[in-house]
């Protein structure tokens, strides 16, 4: 279609110069061929409309799909958002900590650590996994992950921890909130 598009416009386009160049006499070629060439003309942008017509509507088809996959994932985005914020809310401005282990020597925790830096090169370096102190009479240190978090990334270090099993066996990483 395409090709007789070029073909009609162009066999249009050499008549009307070639017309005007030199003065073509309509009544010896008969006005019958003159007119075919007119219409086929017509004919080649009329297909040409069309096509441009279809291309047009197809890419409207497609950009409507992708708006549609868009607008999804952003309902999505703000339902999860939206309840993250209420679980924030909760803690209010209080931070927290996951407690990974508590032993009565640091020593006990270097074990629970190292599979930390061995999951999360770096990790400690990054403040966020350190061996502390505690204010327990029986257990001294605590082993740390997370430090000055809100609720809700509490709540996502928390399911880390577990998920990798740092914890000793039959442990479960606990929120605590920072008492600084």
């Amino acid at each position: 279609m395409f090709s007789l598009t070029i073909v009609s416009l162009a066999l249009a386009a050499m008549i009307g110069i070639a017309d005007k160049v030199v003065k073509l006499d309509t009544y010896r070629y008969g006005r019958l061929s003159y007119f075919v060439l007119h219409l086929l003309a017509l004919v080649g942008a009329g297909f040409s409309a069309y096509n441009q017509d279809q291309l047009s509507a197809a890419k409207l088809a497609a950009s409507e799909e992708k708006l549609r996959n868009i607008e999804s994932v952003g309902l999505v985005t703000n339902v999860l958002v939206g309840d993250l914020a209420k679980l924030a809310a909760l803690g209010g401005s209080s931070k927290y900590y996951v407690r990974i282990a508590a032993a009565t020597s640091a020593e006990d925790l270097t074990p629970h650590l190292r599979k930390i830096e061995n999951q999360f090169a770096g990790a400690r370096g990054s403040g966020l996994v350190a061996v502390r102190e505690t204010t327990q009479p029986t257990l001294k240190y605590e082993l740390v992950f997370g430090q000055d978090l809100n609720l809700v990334a509490a709540q996502v270090f928390q399911r880390l921890a577990m998920s990798h099993h740092f914890p000793p066996k039959e442990n479960v990483a606990a929120i605590v909130q920072e008492k600084r």
